[in-house]
């Protein structure tokens, strides 16, 4: 019996030390904190630093206030350089009071950043440079592009002029060589003449870049609708071609101009334009346009002339069926060119056009004889007179020897009387016609600067364009200089 006593007291006994360790356990309800003393032995970044040889010290640590978790956390502040401001938060309702150990102020505070997934590494792009200026290999390679533009009347009348500019440019990168331009063209077109409707020219090399203009003109030989087509090639191969045309239609009116086609510099050239109505209807408001190089200068022309800038118009109205017009216009040779042009363009209402171009050579004088001729009135009518200057002027400083002078009139023309003087001063010189041509004795010598002056009355007894030439020689020239002069003489 003292045996099962003992054994109860021994399991009370053991029953009172669990309940006494489960009691020291528990928390206390009355209590929400949780007091954290130190937690540097689990967070070694919040541990102090007092300096070498030092133990490190517990800090007071302050109670902050925070909300409880939810699925997202506001922002930190960072902390000041002092390490002791923290931002606070608003309270709630429901809060623990926890306290957490004050942060190392050397130890920037702790962020976590979204994962971002890297995405494949990319290849650097190869480097490419363009070819080397000048390299003949790649140049060689490229082929040859040319481009080809031409302009044409869209309109001409018949038997008037078709004139086709054209130009050709190289777009490629090197020289385009021995190029050769070929134009066919149908049989109501002809070249001037010759029978072939086909013809060809090689222009050399172009330039990369660089670019050609050429004219062509052809006339009209047949109404209807005409074509032309021009090919281009280099070194024998085509490269590029084009055709155009042109309607011809019965001409309205017709253009003539006559006048010399060499002149010396500093003389004169005097050009007679002829405009004749030959269709059966009025033309209204017919209109005239000259215009020409800067070698040459307009000294004279018929009234009415308006000048603009290297060019004379006039506003010649209306002209009837048959009607005949005529225009004169005297240059004056101002410097050398092989040939100076000028062109004419008559335009009438209701879109009848007529274009014709001319031009001269105009040369030094040479040697130091200057040959020069012109008329004083023109055109004339039938039975009517005209006077003709020829003038010879020694220009060197010494005397001239053996100069003979040459008049050859036209057949037009009957010389009446011819009149010398040197030098203002009358001179006997007498004559032999032999052949048509006048041929005067020979000087023995012209003195340095002085003119010889020959005035030639004469008068029209033929209608028409007529020539008249002078010429001149002299010891000091192998064959004779020459020089022509042009009269319209109209029928009464």
């Amino acid at each position: 019996m003292a045996g099962q006593i003992q054994i109860s007291k021994r399991w009370i006994i053991t029953a009172l030390w669990i309940m006494v360790a489960a009691g020291c356990a528990a928390p206390s309800r009355n209590s929400s904190l949780t007091t954290i003393e130190d937690r540097t032995a689990y967070a070694p970044q919040f541990r102090g630093y007092n300096g070498p040889g030092t133990s490190a010290v517990p800090q007071q640590t302050p109670t902050v206030r925070v909300e409880k978790p939810t699925m997202s956390e506001p922002p930190l502040t960072e902390p000041t350089l002092d390490g002791t401001e923290f931002e606070e938060f608003a309270e709630t309702e429901e809060t623990e009071d926890v306290i957490l150990p004050e942060p190392d102020p050397r130890i920037a505070p702790y962020r976590e950043y979204p994962n971002v997934e890297a995405g494949p590494l990319l290849a650097p792009a190869p480097l490419i440079t363009p070819p080397t200026e000048g390299n003949d290999t790649d140049n060689a390679a490229q082929p040859v592009r040319l481009l080809l533009e031409i302009v044409r009347p869209e309109r001409a009348t018949l038997d008037g002029d078709v004139r086709f500019d054209v130009t050709i440019r190289n777009e490629t990168n090197r020289d385009a060589e021995d190029i050769d331009v070929y134009c066919t063209f149908e049989q109501g077109l002809q070249f001037p003449g010759k029978e072939e409707t086909e013809l060809r020219r090689n222009i050399g090399s172009i330039a990369a870049g660089e670019s050609q203009t050429m004219s062509l003109t052809l006339i009209a030989k047949q109404l209807g609708r005409h074509c032309a087509q021009f090919t281009i090639k280099s070194g024998g191969t085509e490269v590029v071609w084009k055709s155009v045309c042109t309607d011809v239609t019965k001409q309205a009116m017709s253009l003539e101009i006559i006048g010399p086609d060499r002149r010396n510099v500093g003389s004169r050239a005097e050009h007679t334009m002829t405009i004749v109505n030959v269709s059966d209807t009025v033309l209204h408001g017919v209109q005239a346009e000259l215009t020409f190089d800067d070698a040459l200068v307009p000294k004279e022309a018929t009234e009415g002339a308006v000048e603009g800038e290297d060019s004379l118009s006039w506003n010649l109205g209306d002209l009837q069926p048959g009607e005949v017009l005529q225009l004169q216009v005297e240059f004056e040779c101002e410097r050398a060119a092989e040939v100076a042009k000028f062109d004419v363009k008559l335009t009438a209402a209701g879109g009848s056009t007529l274009r014709r171009e001319t031009g001269l050579q105009i040369v030094p004088g040479r040697g130091l004889l200057d040959l020069r001729i012109q008329d004083q009135a023109e055109p004339i009518a039938v039975d009517d007179e005209v006077v003709y200057l020829v003038t010879v002027q020694n220009r060197g400083f010494q005397d001239v020897r053996n100069v003979q002078v040459g008049l050859t009139p036209p057949t037009g023309i009957k010389i009446l009387d011819v009149s010398i003087k040197l030098n203002d001063e009358p001179l006997e010189l007498p004559h032999k016609v032999q052949r048509g041509t006048w041929d005067y004795e020979t000087m023995r010598q012209l003195p340095a600067d002085s003119t010889l002056q020959f005035q030639i009355r004469a008068q029209g007894v033929r209608a028409g364009n007529h020539k008249f030439v002078a010429a001149v020689k002299s010891d000091l020239d192998s064959k004779p200089h020459t020089i022509e002069e042009w009269t319209t003489i109209n029928a009464q």
